[in-house]
């Protein structure tokens, strides 16, 4: 059984946020029907294809993101963590950044366009 994702945004945003959230959820959209197409297609190895298309794209998109980042902290999760929990994109996505008691990093998404948009499509 599946626990049901509550997915509400909860602060106020600018214009230029939800501009942002908007564009995030066309393409979370796009690629939902893209994937659904392929599967109801009968595509034997849909899942497989999928992921991997999201991976690659992740890590494209990741070496564009942190390019500033120096090439010796790109495994560093803390300087991840430093670039993805401030400015707009904790706004678009409501991330929580903090340490728990085990002296680690945590970022809490509290919203995610791309899941919302992925419910209004009908995913589950």
């Amino acid at each position: 059984m599946r626990k049901e994702i509550i997915n509400y945004p909860t602060i106020e945003v600018t214009e230029d946020i939800k501009n942002l959230r908007t564009a995030y959820a066309f393409r979370a959209k796009w690629l939902y029907f893209l994937v659904k197409e392929m599967r109801d297609s009968g595509v034997e190895n849909w899942h497989e294809i999928a992921k991997r298309a999201i991976q690659n794209c992740a890590l494209h998109m990741g070496a564009l993101r942190y390019s500033d980042v120096a090439p010796e902290d790109r495994g560093s999760l803390q300087a991840v963590f430093d670039h993805v929990a401030v400015g707009w994109n904790a706004k678009v996505m409501q991330l929580t950044k903090f340490f728990n008691n085990k002296g680690e990093v945590e970022l809490v998404f509290n919203y995610c366009p791309l899941v919302q948009a992925w419910q209004e499509a009908g995913a589950s």
